[in-house]
């Protein structure tokens, strides 16, 4: 059968959503707002877009949504080796974890080095009492700190007001670190 160069339904959705997220970039550049800072004004776009479908485009939109803080998301935790894990696809889902004994693996940093945001993931054993997520600096200023509640969890962070240089991130539970990696911030 012969095209004729006319999109299918599928193409023209496509088409539709991707001109959709590039207006509403536009708009967020021309209003100064901040694609992970989105006001409620700009959010409704943003949502109705990430409601039409499943494509990349939707996809950018709840990750617009999530770094906003506006719609709470958790991608899957499998216990796999690194190695396999960007393998593993499918729809995102909240899972029951199986029970950690030990901290000392579970802190993953993402994407480090990081210029205007970072995702710090962790796991911690079931019954960890007063824990505590911090970033310092090198000299050991804390730039972030939070208790944390939930025994596995994945946190956003806002590094646009941090400046380059390689940080600190630290799990506490009580006043002994269990847990530390290094966050590097670039800044053009």
């Amino acid at each position: 059968m012969q095209n004729n160069g006319a999109l299918d339904d599928l193409q023209a959705q496509l088409a539709v959503d991707y001109l959709t997220f590039i207006g509403i970039w536009q708009t967020l550049q021309t209003d100064s707002i901040l694609p992970y800072a989105l006001d409620s004004i700009h959010a409704v776009s943003v949502f109705n877009l990430y409601q039409s479908g499943d494509n990349i485009a939707c996809l950018k939109a709840r990750d617009m949504l999530v770094a906003s803080g506006l719609l709470e998301y958790q991608e899957p935790i499998h216990d796999l080796p690194d190695s396999l894990k960007s393998a593993v696809a499918g729809v995102p889902e909240i899972i029951t974890h199986k029970k950690i004994s030990s901290v000392n693996d579970n802190l993953t940093i993402s994407p480090n080095p990081a210029t205007n945001f970072t995702v710090i993931e962790y796991r911690l054993p079931a019954k960890s009492a007063q824990v505590q997520l911090t970033v310092c600096n090198s000299s050991g200023k804390v730039f972030y700190q939070k208790t944390l509640t939930k025994t596995c969890d994945q946190l956003w962070i806002d590094t646009s007001n941090f400046s380059s240089g390689i940080y600190s991130v630290s799990l506490y539970v009580g006043k002994q670190r269990v847990k530390s990696g290094n966050l590097s911030i670039i800044k053009n």
